[in-house]
């Protein structure tokens, strides 16, 4: 998935929510930012991708519409 997808979650009644699996998982923004040239080279680097990026949790927090 590229990183600028966005995920918006709606429901009746509750103004509607945008998140970005990337730039709202702070575990992994802190995992790309911090790495060097020679972890591109490293396997090991992309096996720690793939495995926190199957451990994305977003967590959609919904307000009432104020009327």
């Amino acid at each position: 998935m590229p990183g600028t997808v966005r995920l918006k979650g709606e429901a009746p009644g509750f103004e509607s929510v945008t998140l970005s699996p990337f730039l709202d998982c702070p575990e992994l923004v802190q995992l790309v930012t911090e790495m060097s040239d020679n972890d591109l080279l490293n396997w090991k680097t992309f096996e720690r991708l793939r495995e926190q990026l199957s451990r994305i949790d977003l967590v959609f927090r919904l307000k009432t519409i104020q009327r």
